[in-house]
């Protein structure tokens, strides 16, 4: 046989008109039907043929052409006649119509006789979105997705890599591509703290001194912390730092002036002014009992009206006392020298006999034996500022 000339010859040499596709036994150039049924009887043209259908030809106990009805509500046949599978014995009528029989126990049996499905991977005969698997079994995220069909780590991404939106690792319950996200390795130095970036965390801590000191001041202000300034720690008056030396410097202040002949200690009103009344107590608070002459009561000019910085420097010599032992001999106790700087530009020029007597009465109050604090607070209490106190204290201390 010739291939004729238009048609293009495959790699057995033969046309398309010389082949025979549905396996009929007529050549595709004269099968009027080409798409018959393997197995089927067939006349010259290539079609079905009804005579012999007549015969039981699979020896199933049917023969004959295969009609039916169709039910309007269900769209199930009705009232079937003759085999639908003349060439199949375990096979013979189709109920829904999908070309699996009917029968459960015979060759391609349909697994869902009343739905007309095409389903041929899993099952047969059910209801599928076109990928041969039937869609009841198939994950709800991969239904109507005829590409795909499994998802065994149930992430929501088909396990079919030629599909669409595959899962690039199944297996694993991954994100957004079906992978789990990537675990950052620490190559050097870690660039977070707790979880936080360093820069955020300097930012934390920053922020949190800030507030802190904060709070303290406000705490300050509100508790009135600066009424009175008893600075405890403001104990460098003295260059010496012998501590025998200022036991026998404050000793030496209160001695009796019948032990020591050297130096006597004035009374206590004799360098007050002479409109001062004796009594230690502060003008204007009669209920204290006792304490230091209050300033002057002109107004003080700002610091900036001075015409400089006045320091005094106030010194202790060393003197020799004699003081008698129980025995009655004369012991000599050496003073050694301390010397101690007052600033005395924060007083203005009418306020110095006023803070000369002031100065006096703590000498006084030191040698009673009362405490810095007390002091601090009376000087305050008649009309000086902390750091007048101050330097009124240390005048009087060291006289």
């Amino acid at each position: 046989m010739f291939t004729p000339n238009e048609e293009p010859a495959d790699v057995n040499g033969c046309g398309d008109s010389q082949k025979d596709d549905d396996q009929d036994g007529v050549m595709n150039d004269a099968d009027q039907c080409p798409d018959t049924t393997i197995g089927f009887p067939v006349d010259s043209d290539g079609c079905i043929d009804e005579t012999a259908l007549d015969t039981d030809l699979d020896g199933d106990g049917w023969k004959g052409n295969y009609s039916f009805t169709v039910n309007s509500t269900t769209g199930l046949r009705e009232n079937q006649i003759g085999d639908a599978f003349p060439l199949d014995a375990t096979q013979w009528h189709d109920k829904d119509g999908d070309g699996y029989g009917d029968n459960l126990v015979g060759e391609n049996a349909d697994e869902c006789p009343e739905e007309h499905g095409l389903s041929f991977e899993d099952f047969l005969g059910c209801y599928d979105d076109g990928d041969g698997w039937r869609d009841q079994f198939e994950p709800v995220s991969l239904r109507d997705n005829p590409t795909q069909w499994e998802d065994r780590d149930t992430d929501g991404y088909g396990d079919n890599a030629s599909g669409t939106n595959p899962d690039l690792c199944p297996g694993v319950d991954g994100y957004s591509d079906g992978c789990p996200k990537e675990k950052v390795t620490d190559t050097g130095s870690s660039s977070t703290i707790m979880g936080i970036s360093k820069m955020a965390f300097i930012g934390i801590i920053g922020g949190s001194i800030t507030l802190l000191v904060i709070i303290v001041i406000v705490l300050r202000l509100v508790r009135g912390d600066d009424d009175y300034d008893f600075d405890e720690d403001d104990e460098d008056w003295y260059d010496d730092d012998d501590d025998d030396d200022e036991d026998d410097f404050m000793s030496s202040l209160r001695s009796s002036p019948k032990k020591s002949p050297a130096r006597s200690l004035p009374s206590r009103g004799d360098d007050r002014p002479a409109a001062k009344p004796p009594s230690r107590g502060p003008s204007g608070k009669p209920t204290s009992g006792r304490g230091p002459p209050g300033k002057a009561t002109p107004s003080r000019v700002h610091p900036g009206s001075n015409t400089g910085k006045v320091s005094s420097k106030t010194n202790v010599d060393s003197t020799d006392s004699a003081d008698e032992n129980e025995e009655g001999q004369v012991v000599k106790k050496k003073k050694r020298k301390a010397t101690m700087r007052v600033d005395l530009s924060i007083f203005e020029s009418h306020q110095t006999a006023d803070r000369e007597s002031a100065a006096n009465w703590v000498k006084q109050a030191l040698s009673d034996g009362e405490e810095q604090r007390t002091i601090m607070m009376q000087l305050q209490e008649t009309g000086w500022t902390a750091q007048q106190s101050r330097a009124i204290f240390d005048l009087g201390r060291s006289r």
